[in-house]
């Protein structure tokens, strides 16, 4: 009886070791696989400081070019606001409607270039249509055909009075806070563009977009189709 207790335990004894030696194994190689998973890394490459603008390492070769224009027009001592609203209509079109170069659906283009109150309406609303269906791409694996925004072409630029009214939460208060307000001379800029793959050119290819002076700089604060 003895002889045969001593036989279990070191029976017992052997299979615990195999088991702890197995999940080591898993342990190492599960981590080896997550090892070679390396996260993307999108940094900030320049920015225009008072404006709020900046660019970001995986912006498009276009909205670069762009961004470059931008900071020389911003640069002036005397700003030409229609070539101002004129590149911010083309930026935000692009950033925004480009979805190949996003992490993740939460990564929302053109975020700058929206009136901050109007920003948490903005996100929300393109979270739950654009860029519901946008898979994650943290590891740089993502298997999916996404838009990416080729060239966008301002077709008319009118400098107008214009009237906004909305309605946000405020998240403290619970209430709703409403905003409006008038300028004398907002930009109202037409613009039109198509994409570098033809598989999407039944999606949406022109907007017009309203823009008001927020002290000098211009927030986008509707679009409508055209």
């Amino acid at each position: 009886m003895r002889l045969k207790r001593k036989y279990r335990k070191i029976i017992l004894i052997i299979l615990l070791l195999i088991a702890l030696c197995v999940c080591i194994y898993l342990f190492i190689n599960n981590n080896r696989i997550i090892g070679k998973k390396k996260i993307q890394d999108i940094v900030v490459s320049d920015k225009i400081e008072e404006y709020g603008y900046s660019l970001k390492s995986n912006a498009t070769e276009e909205y670069k070019k762009l961004f470059n224009e931008l900071k020389n027009v911003l640069k002036s001592d005397s700003i030409n606001y229609e070539e101002y609203s004129k590149l911010i209509s083309q930026m935000f079109i692009i950033d925004f409607y480009t979805l190949d170069n996003k992490l993740t659906k939460n990564d929302i283009g053109g975020i700058e270039f929206v009136y901050s109150p109007m920003l948490d309406n903005f996100v929300m609303k393109a979270e739950n249509t654009y860029y519901k269906y946008v898979d994650s791409n943290i590891y740089g694996d993502r298997d999916q055909n996404l838009p990416r925004v080729n060239k966008v072409s301002v077709d008319s630029v009118s400098n107008e009075a214009y009237t906004y009214s909305f309605t946000r939460l405020n998240n403290e208060t619970l209430e709703d806070e409403k905003y409006e307000g008038t300028d004398e001379g907002a930009y109202v800029v037409n613009v039109s563009w198509n994409y570098v793959s033809d598989i999407y050119s039944d999606y949406q290819n022109n907007a017009v977009l309203y823009f008001v002076h927020d002290n000098n700089k211009l927030v986008l604060v509707e679009i409508k189709n055209e």
